[in-house]
């Protein structure tokens, strides 16, 4: 019953609630009304607000102020897309964070490659064994095992120094995954494309050796026979259960190897022919898996290590080579035993490369100043109550003016109707008469709304009616200004909207990118993207290389039948003519699969990004790294190609089939040393002695007694062959013009039987197509094959790029931009609704204050006499009390008391109600003192975050800005790939004057070489031998200055890639390094291709024209005649050294017929490169030394001495080797600086973009302590009255129970 009581009275006080019970124009039933819509529309204003702030995103911005790594950690796994950390230092150099520690196979640190195993094989019969013998390779195969470890150890470490030198550049700390998948990334691509360039260098190196077919002084690959009556080439024939094998037509004899028991090769077939099972070399031990063949380094790649880890292996090899009890077996390895040594090689023998990726040492490194993040959340209860307390001042005293005139506007539309009813019923003569009033009425309610204006009084309860108007009007006046002012501020002032677009399709990304260029994020999912995913890049290979010269099926049938008899020279078409085709096929495989290994590797490589790029930025950066990809790949070729060429040219090999090698014996006696000499049989007398480009005319000849058939051709030459010194040197020198033109193909036709019986073309041969000159090429049908070789038969490159498929790799899961906005009605609606609540309690409180202090100032200066004297006898001890009587009955909750008068008495219960008034009015003030003290002091120390553009910043701008707001100021470059030649100048500012000096001439050159003659190579071969001293030490300077060049030139071409523009000192810091790296890598592969090449010149024993290395002595008939070789022995010095085990040994005493000199400095090893190495320039500097030289060559001509006084970095000059000079490319000093301006200029920054922090201005706490302040006034009120009034209840109801009469002193 209790409880139906409660509700019922509950009920009864809702429904009696009025809040307008003081607007005395409102009857009580419209009053009522209007409170109940007040309350309906207060409370769904209230709920839409409190669900859209509750659902709404708002984009919080916090800064952490120099963070940890562990604190970087976490906000990079929380908020990945939105986090941006700028390094102090965005340059970091790559052996910061990314360490090696290779470890190689254990063959290259085991006791086979010591030097004292090495030289315990010598044996000075070696190359008298049985072909098939592995004694005849096993010395020169350890020789190769050692100088490929110690080389491929080399390359590794100069591998790993370059790729430490390189600089990440990060402008923003990457995170923990994204670091560790792009350092992966970059370590793959370091592994992929070493293998692929090291593969390719010991390839190209081993082609050259073999299409020169280069002599080994093992006689393995062919041998001379020294019969009385002619000296001649022949080619070793190997006869096994698979069939011959000949050198020259196949590049990788391989067999297998054993101990034969023999130490002469006797009795093999026609003195040229071995086989594996003969009865005068009886096989004692078959080895597993080691082979022999034509040259150590063939038979060494395709055999395998096994037997050297099986101790009972070695064993059996120790019982017949005793030497092999100086070693132990290998410690097992990552790589199977039967792994072959070629595959070791191609691997750099790398077992493991041991890499070690260091994320703290980075992020030390780049150390972040500051970490900015921003991120989404809704339901910030904080958020929402904010929102509620600013906009219900506001939207209270909105709806509490405007909800009376709507249930005015209501009651009048209900009047109207209800006269309109009325009207029907009446006669038109009274429908005349109302409206003849109607104007009257007009002018009544004028009057009537007049009437109000004049007396609307806003202030009721001042003392004075005219204070309470005048306040009233001044209200009005300054409420309309201020909202006239805050609606234009908020119309005018800009905000920073931050928008996130899920799952942006590219049509999406490319529409937002038009709209939000500067802007846009869209983070990639996967950041780390392979090229071939995104890029297709082809190459056009000239013609030739798929046409039917190339082809085994056609046109190398051509000499099928050759061999059958006939008389014809190396000049034949025959010989030479089909060498030029064997060349072609294998260059042109070779060029093919070297863009196939480079593509492969390029494809491979990984595009690190973590953002998406715009579509024009993207081709730019994509297109740059083609461009880089498509010149490295020619140069790099260039580098290995020149000195490949050159060391062959130069080291005075002898080679087989060239016409240019003949032998000379000073008596047909047995056992008696052999000579080659030269054949001058070149046009115009040209020596391949000083002239590596000699050249002869390819013809059909015939000089025997068959030289019958067509004789229109003999003799002819042949447009466009021509024969060289070596045969790679023909190949290069001739041209294609002959294929392209069908008389002449013909001629080669009609050529073919020319001294032979009965012979007949193949029909393949006769049907092949020719090359078509009217296909586009580069080349015209004239040029020479070296300038074709050089472009590795490229015509042009094609590539594609793919930025849709770009982006589908990318994959972002959202994109990010924000954008600044104006004029939004929603944000000038809440704000102005915000602050109008504030603004009208504010002014509510002042303006009445305001308006009394004006008026007694008034009334002070400007009042009657009488006034005056009144105000004069005012006492301010008074004023005092009346202030202070009038804040003690302060009453914020007091109410207009309708048709009182003075004469009415209050009541206990008005008495009461005051009082408490009072009480609660006190508590109040202090509440709203306090939140307004703790609000103020909030929003003071807070600080807001402002972003700055600012366009087209000039340097000295940017500088400005930078030194402002380092940690946020970002520049995007407009171009973001610039050219390193735009703004670095590089470049040898000196060679060692050796390279410029008379010494490396032509015609010192010719001078020094002399008369061709046999007494010369016989007794004056030293000469001939320092003419190729000089000449090495001339190309060598020339091949410096060209690999410097397109080292440089390729760098120049090369973009640096500034997506952002850097700081001076960054920028600075970055090319010094950029520049000091390319000036320590430019010799590094220069040094180790041209020391790898001559190394693999030792360990195949290549044969040298004039003895350095090998010495060649006449046979018997027993023998076949066939000239043996045996290894050179130096012991000059009082300590032995063979060649055959050692590329160190050197002599410097020259002999010339009976004279022998020395000449200081200058020393002869066991090939012309090996004693250019070991010599200096001592004697070049002195005159004295340069006169013995003239009286040595019977010459009184000689180039001036080097000048002594000019500095020199290769001091001392009797000690410093050419070795060294040639490992520095002879650079002596460099020049080099680099341009900021320029690279500014380039960068071009179109906008700035900067953040700051700032405390809130004076017009923010102004604002929102008005946003606040009418909420919180009306709240506060409402909150205090209804506590205390529940309080009273409480103290009500226990007073009652007690039974204890309440005082009215009690409150």
């Amino acid at each position: 019953m209790t409880d139906t009581l409660s509700h019922n009275r509950f009920f009864d006080r809702i429904k009696k609630l009025n809040i307008y019970d003081e607007d005395e124009a409102l009857s009580l039933v419209d009053q009522l009304l209007s409170t109940r819509i007040f309350i309906s529309l207060m409370t769904i204003s209230f709920t839409t607000i409190i669900i859209f702030t509750s659902i709404s995103l708002q984009t919080d911005t916090v800064t952490v102020l120099t963070p940890s790594e562990n604190t970087f950690n976490d906000l990079s796994n929380r908020y990945s897309n939105t986090l941006s950390c700028v390094c102090k230092q965005s340059s970091i150099r790559q052996d910061k964070f990314i360490s090696f520690n290779p470890r190689f196979h254990p063959i290259c640190t085991s006791q086979f490659i010591n030097q004292s195993f090495i030289l315990s094989l010598f044996d000075m019969n070696v190359s008298d064994y049985w072909p098939f013998d592995y004694r005849v390779m096993a010395v020169s195969q350890f020789q190769l095992i050692t100088s490929y470890c110690r080389h491929m150890k080399q390359k590794a470490l100069d591998i790993i120094e370059e790729f430490g030198s390189k600089y990440l550049i990060t402008t923003q700390v990457l995170s923990y995954d994204v670091f560790n998948i792009q350092n992966k990334a970059l370590i793959n691509q370091l592994k992929s494309t070493t293998v692929t360039n090291n593969k390719y260098t010991v390839d190209f190196t081993w082609l050259n050796i073999y299409k020169n077919n280069i002599y080994t002084g093992l006689r393995s690959n062919f041998i001379i026979e020294s019969s009385p009556l002619i000296v001649t080439f022949r080619q070793i024939i190997y006869r096994v259960s698979e069939g011959d094998c000949m050198c020259s037509t196949d590049s990788f004899c391989q067999f297998s190897s054993g101990v034969y028991n023999t130490t002469e090769r006797i009795e093999a077939i026609n003195g040229n022919t071995f086989q594996t099972t003969n009865p005068f070399a009886p096989l004692m031990l078959q080895l597993p898996n080691i082979l022999v063949g034509c040259y150590p380094y063939v038979s060494l790649i395709a055999s395998s290590l096994e037997c050297f880890y099986d101790q009972s292996c070695i064993d059996l090899i120790r019982s017949y080579i005793p030497q092999f009890s100086l070693v132990s077996p290998l410690a097992l390895s990552d790589f199977p035993p039967e792994t072959f040594v070629g595959t070791l090689i191609n691997e750099l023998f790398i077992e493991s490369w041991n890499e070690i990726s260091n994320f703290s040492s980075y992020y030390r490194v780049c150390s972040p100043h500051s970490c900015v993040y921003s991120y989404n959340r809704r339901f910030n209860f904080l958020y929402v109550i904010t929102t509620v307390i600013s906009l219900f001042g506001g939207l209270k005293m909105v709806l509490y003016i405007s909800v009376p005139y709507i249930v005015k506007f209501i009651r009048r539309i209900q009047h109207i109707k209800h006269r309109r009813r009325e009207r029907n019923n009446v006669s038109i003569d009274i429908q005349l008469n109302q409206n003849q009033s109607f104007k009257n009425r007009c002018l009544q309610i004028l009057r009537q709304v007049q009437q109000q204006i004049m007396t609307y009084n806003m202030f009721p309860f001042e003392s004075q009616i005219k204070d309470g108007l005048c306040s009233t009007r001044v209200y009005i006046l300054l409420f309309s200004m201020g909202i006239f002012v805050l609606i234009f501020y908020t119309s005018i002032s800009t905000r920073i909207q931050t928008v996130i677009v899920r799952d942006p399709s590219i049509d999406d990304y490319e529409q937002l990118y038009k709209n939000y260029p500067s802007t846009l994020v869209c983070s990639c999912t996967q950041i780390s993207i392979e090229y071939s995913s995104m890029i297709d890049i082809s190459a056009r290979f000239h013609q030739v290389c798929s046409s039917d010269f190339v082809k085994d099926d056609a046109w190398f049938l051509y000499p099928s039948t050759v061999s059958h008899g006939g008389f014809y020279t190396t000049y034949d078409f025959r010989i030479s003519g089909m060498t030029f085709f064997y060349i072609l096929q294998t260059l042109c495989i070779m060029a093919n699969t070297t863009v196939t290994n480079e593509l492969a590797v390029f494809n491979k490589t990984q595009f690190i990004i973590a953002q998406v790029l715009p579509n024009d930025k993207f081709e730019i950066q994509i297109s740059s790294v083609i461009q880089q990809f498509e010149q490295q790949t020619v140069a790099s070729f260039l580098v290995l190609f020149g000195l490949i060429q050159t060391s062959v040219q130069l080291n005075q090999l002898v080679t087989y089939g060239n016409g240019n090698t003949g032998f000379q014996t000073l008596s047909d006696a047995d056992d008696v040393p052999a000579y080659v000499i030269l054949r001058n049989n070149y046009d115009n007398g040209c020596s391949c002695g000083i002239n590596s480009t000699c050249t002869r005319s390819v013809a059909f000849y015939c000089n025997g007694p068959y030289c019958y058939g067509n004789s229109t051709v003999q003799d002819k030459p042949i447009p466009g062959f021509v024969v060289s010194c070596l045969s790679v040197d023909s190949f290069l020198l001739s041209t294609l013009e002959c294929i392209y033109n069908a008389s002449c193909f013909q001629m080669l036709l009609d050529g073919y039987p020319l001294g032979l019986l009965d012979i007949s073309i193949n029909p393949r041969v006769a049907n092949v197509t020719l090359l078509d000159p009217t296909v586009k090429s580069r080349f015209p049908p004239n040029t020479t094959m070296d300038d074709i070789v050089r472009q590795l038969f490229i015509e042009d490159w094609t590539h594609t790029i793919s930025f849709s498929s770009f982006y589908k790799e990318c994959a972002p899961k959202n994109c990010t931009y924000s954008y600044e906005e104006r004029f939004n009605k929603a944000y000038i609606i809440s704000t102005t609704l915000g602050i109008v609540g504030g603004l009208s309690v504010a002014l509510r409180i002042l303006v009445p204050l305001i308006v009394k202090l004006l008026r007694r100032i008034y009334h002070r200066f400007c009042g009657s006499q009488e006034q005056n004297e009144r105000r004069n006898n005012f006492k301010s001890s008074v004023f005092i009390s009346q202030i202070r009587e009038s804040i003690l009955k302060m009453n914020v909750y007091r109410k207009k008391q309708r048709n009182s008068t003075v004469e009415n008495i209050p009541t206990i219960d008005d008495i009461i109600l005051i009082q408490h008034q009072h009480i609660a009015t006190r508590t109040y003030i202090v509440l709203f003192i306090i939140s307004i003290l703790i609000i103020s002091f909030f929003v003071a120390f807070t600080s807001q975050t402002y972003f700055i553009t600012v366009s087209f910043p000039n340097i000295s701008t940017y500088e400005q800005l930078q030194n402002q707001y380092p940690s946020t100021i970002t520049c995007p470059c407009s171009q973001i790939a610039i050219p390193y030649s735009q703004f670095i100048f590089v470049q040898p500012s000196a060679y060692h004057q050796i390279c410029s000096s008379g010494f490396i001439s032509f015609d010192f050159i010719k001078l020094l070489w002399g008369i061709q003659s046999p007494s010369e190579y016989i007794h004056n071969a030293d000469r001939k031998i320092l003419t190729a001293h000089i000449r090495l030490l001339s190309a060598l300077c020339s091949l410096a200055k060209d690999a410097v060049e397109q080292k440089i030139e390729i760098f120049y071409t090369q973009n640096f890639i500034s997506i952002e523009t850097i700081t001076r000192y960054s920028f600075q810091t970055q090319m010094d390094s950029l520049i000091e790296n390319l000036i320590d890598q430019i010799p590094v592969n220069f040094r180790w291709i041209h020391q790898f090449i001559i190394d693999t010149f030792h360990g195949n024993q290549l044969s040298h024209r004039f003895r350095l290395n090998w010495l060649y002595f006449t046979s018997n008939e027993r023998n076949d005649y066939i000239v043996r070789t045996n290894p050179a022995w130096y012991n000059e010095s009082g300590q032995s050294c063979s060649c055959l085990t050692s590329s160190t040994c050197s002599r410097s005493l020259l002999t010339s017929f009976d004279t022998v000199i020395q000449l200081p400095g200058i020393v002869f090893g066991c090939l012309p490169i090996f004693g250019l190495r070991l010599s200096t320039l001592e004697c070049f500097y002195s005159s004295t030394c340069l006169n013995q030289l003239a009286n040595f060559i019977s010459s009184s001509k000689m180039p001036d001495a080097l000048n002594i006084s000019t500095n020199t970095r290769f001091d001392p000059i009797s000690s410093v080797l050419i070795g060294t000079l040639i490992d520095e490319l002879f650079i002596e000093t460099w020049q080099s600086f680099s341009n900021y301006s320029n690279y500014f200029t380039y960068c071009a920054p179109l906008t700035c973009h900067y953040s700051y922090e700032e405390r809130n201005s004076f017009l923010y706490i102004l604002t929102t302590f008005l946003g606040l302040y009418g909420g919180l006034t009306v709240g506060l009120q409402l909150f205090v009255w209804h506590v205390l009034s529940i309080y009273w209840k409480i103290c009500q109801w226990f007073t009652i129970r007690h039974g204890r009469v309440q005082t009215v002193n009690e409150f």
